[in-house]
Formats: structure tokens, sequence, C-alpha cells
């Protein structure tokens, strides 16, 4: 079933969502009170509108209590409106599996325009998780799904994000002059998320006058969906250039935003030099974004350390450094690095297989004590063994 099938079959919520599209209240209230509006539709449009007036639990608890469908079609627009709402609390992947499944509805019914949103916040999500190879393939399905020029200007700024996070920073320059010659076709929510792009972009680049400038143009915004990627990159790029040297009191926008939630946390721990908070922090970034955010302590994929972020949090970790007395070597060093980058106790049986790259055995339990003792010789370190495990004290 076409575009054109689906809006002959089902007008009154064409009709409501044309109108909730263009801003044009009279005509979605009319959609709205349409006697040919079934139960599910008719939800649907609301939940638009409670999404529009930042009502985002209102919205979602009405998506949950929605299970019975008129049309397949309906069923897509559950999902992409979920996807929708865990992305704005990025919560990406649960975004990614909720765009996937509305984009195989949409797909199997020949609707192009949800073809396109779908694949493109999908591939958007895979942006924000580091997983390019899936970002690649669904910005190809947006592409193959475009009939309008601003959804052009959308995927390129999408393939800008997704070579800047490649480290192919000449190719998303590129995309971004392609982007920035179509900005005129984009709606305001598009163009700050074009002009966070242009700010990522300059930071890489070294162009912090850009910067600034971006910065500037982001802070007058009325936009509320990147309130607070604004406040966040806002304050990191002032303790960046030396401006300031403590977080602001963590504002309720940002919080509310899993991600930036935990960054700014981490950060004000690291500032106030609670490093066991810190550490924890570290772990619950570490699972909610593996691909980025590696296991051990303040480690993250090499191109993160080109961010803002990663910037930030280099500067704070070098003062941090713990200093031994002597260089290590071999599996002392290895050994001393899993405990000082662990934010958990580790366990005997764990520290023996990454050490000596075996499957556990109780046979090298002698050579690990040994290991233990030279290491705390060495280092003269306070080593604690608890019922967990084994962790290395602070102040060490």
């Amino acid at each position: 079933m076409s575009e054109r099938e689906l809006k002959f079959r089902f007008p009154a919520y064409f009709q409501g969502l044309t109108a909730y599209l263009e801003g044009d209240n009279r005509n979605l209230r009319s959609a709205l009170s349409s006697p040919e509006l079934t139960m599910d539709q008719r939800c649907l449009l609301q939940v638009r509108t409670f999404i529009k007036a930042h009502n985002y639990l209102e919205a979602l608890q009405r998506l949950s209590n929605l299970s019975t469908f008129s049309h397949p079609f309906f069923r897509a627009e559950k999902f992409f409106l979920q996807a929708s709402l865990a992305s704005f609390a990025s919560r990406w992947a649960e975004g990614f599996e909720l765009n996937v499944r509305a984009y195989e509805i949409y797909t199997e019914l020949k609707y192009r325009p949800g073809q396109f949103r779908s694949a493109h916040n999908a591939a958007s999500s895979c942006i924000n998780l580091g997983k390019c190879n899936e970002a690649l393939q669904y910005l190809e399905y947006a592409k193959e799904s475009v009939t309008r020029p601003a959804e052009l200007a959308s995927v390129f700024r999408a393939q800008a994000c997704l070579f800047s996070q490649l480290g192919d920073l000449d190719s998303a320059n590129s995309f971004i002059c392609e982007a920035l010659e179509a900005r005129a076709h984009l709606n305001a929510v598009d163009r700050v998320h074009l002009d966070l792009v242009i700010f990522d972009l300059a930071f890489k680049n070294q162009d912090f006058k850009t910067c600034a400038s971006q910065l500037a143009l982001l802070r007058k915004s009325r936009v509320l969906r990147y309130r607070a990627r604004i406040i966040f990159d806002n304050q990191l790029f002032k303790i960046f250039r030396g401006e300031e040297t403590q977080l602001s009191r963590l504002p309720k926008s940002v919080e509310e935003q899993e991600e930036y939630g935990l960054k700014w946390k981490l950060l004000d721990s690291l500032i106030s030099g609670d490093i066991e908070a810190a550490k924890n922090l570290w772990h619950d970034l570490h699972l909610f974004l593996p691909e980025l955010h590696q296991k051990a302590f303040l480690s993250f994929h090499p191109n993160e350390e080109k961010k803002l972020f990663g910037q930030v949090l280099l500067s704070l970790k070098r003062p941090m450094a713990d200093p031994l007395k002597e260089p290590l070597d071999g599996r002392l060093a290895e050994l001393y690095s899993l405990l000082v980058t662990s934010p958990v106790p580790l366990r005997k049986e764990y520290l023996i297989q990454e050490i000596w790259k075996i499957k556990y055995s109780p046979s090298y339990d002698g050579r690990f004590y040994d290991l233990m003792k030279r290491l705390k010789k060495m280092i003269g370190a306070d080593i604690r063994a608890v019922k967990r495990g084994y962790f290395l004290a602070r102040g060490a």
C-alpha cells in the first residue's frame, strides 16, 4: 500500500498529521473531533500534541496502553513515536530497536515518509552509540527514501556526524557544506541539530572561534529538544578554556537525559576529587555506551578523545596519574593497570585469566599471589582483598 493509498483510506488521520506538522492547530482540532478517526488513530495524534507540549510522560503512558490497531500502519506509527520518546531521553539503543521495527512495517507498506524518518533516526541512534557500520546501512536506507530537500539536508548532516565519528574530518566537512546549502529547507529543530554538528566539527578542527560563535547562537535557541546538550556543551567549553573551574548545579533538563546526566555527574566527581564516585559513574557510562567508553577507567574510543568531552576528561585525568616508585612492565604492569582502572573489586579468577590469557586454573594461584606481593613491594600500594575480590585503595 503506497502513501497515496494510505492517505485515501485514512483521510482524517492524515489531515491531522499534516496539520500537526505544519503547526495548524485549527485543522488539528478539527481532525481530532472527526468521527472517522478510530481509537488508535486519535490516540496517535493526541500523543503528538503531548510531545509538542513536552508532556513526555503522558505521551509515553498513552502509547504504552495502545495495543489494538485498525491497520499495521498505525502500529508502525506507535513504534516510531516510542522511538522518538526514547531518543529524547538519550536512550539510544531502545530508540534504535523501535525505529527498526517501524522501518520494517513502513517498508512493507511502501510508505516512503515513514521509511525515511525511521531509517534516518535509526542511523542517528547508531552514531550516538558508536555503531558506525549499522549507521552507514540505515543512512543508505534513508537516502533511498528521500522525497524532499529537507530530508536530503538531514542525511548530509547525519553523514557529517558519522564521518566525524570515523575520524574522517575532510569528508565530514564536505557533508556539512552540503547540508548548509540546504539549510533553508530545515525546520527549527533540525537547524539546531545542524548547528550542534558544526560546533563538534569546529572543535575537532581546533577552530575555537567558530565554537564560541556557534555556542552563542545555540544559547539563543528556544528549541527545547536539544536544551540539555546545549547547556552541557556550554559548561564544558568554559572549563576547557579555563573560564570556569567548577560545574554549576546540575540542571533538571540535563539530569533527565541519561547520557548527559551521567557525564555531568562524572565530571563533577572528578573536579571535586571524589574518585570512587567517578569510577562508579564511569562504569555506568561504559554500560550505557560500551562502543565509545571502554571498561578501563577514563579510557575511550580514540576518536572520542578529540571531542570536547574527551579533551576535558583528559585534562582532568593527567593530574590523577598515580606516581610509581619505579617503572612497571610485563605482568606487573598489567596487574597494576587492571586494579587502578577498575571501579569495582576484581576477582582472583578474572585477574588470572586477563594476565596469563588462559582459562582460570587453581594451578596459577601461587604465581598470582607472588605477583601481588611483588607489586605491593614495588609501589608500596595498599591492595586490599575483600569478599568480592581485590582493589587498590585510594591514596596508594
